[in-house]
Formats: structure tokens, C-alpha cells, sequence
């Protein structure tokens, strides 16, 4: 029997955020996107892992700590 969990990527998101304290406006100018961009970010359940691990450097946690935070 395997164990599922469901962890959100958009819920990690703002949470890493509030920890790290920065802003949707800083992101997008960082990854030079939108503040639309990092909106819908913040609303995914899932997105390229990609993107996932460039957030989490940026916002000083690993990928293990990133996905923490989304559960």
C-alpha cells in the first residue's frame, strides 16, 4: 500500500514568500514576468519543476522545504 499526499506548489508559494518576505511585484521583476505571472503562480496546484526550483533558490529553501509548505 503507498502513501499519497497532495502538496500544492501555489500554497508553497505564498507561504515562502511571507517566510522570505517578497513580494508578487519583486518576483516578477526577478523572472521578468508579470505581476499577472506570479498570481497565477500563487493559485497553481502544480507547475514546471523547472519554475519550482528556480523559486525555491530564490527564496532560500530546498525543493524538500518548498514542497513542505505546500501540504
Amino acid at each position: 500500500m503507498t502513501a499519497t499526499f497532495h502538496s500544492s506548489t501555489g500554497r508553497a508559494l505564498k507561504k515562502a514568500q511571507a517566510l522570505a518576505g517578497v513580494s508578487n511585484e519583486e518576483l516578477a521583476k526577478e523572472f521578468g514576468v508579470g505581476n499577472v505571472a506570479v498570481c497565477r503562480w500563487r493559485h497553481k496546484d502544480d507547475m514546471k519543476f523547472s519554475l519550482v526550483v528556480r523559486l525555491a533558490n530564490r527564496l532560500n529553501l530546498s525543493l524538500d522545504e518548498f514542497e513542505q509548505l505546500g501540504r
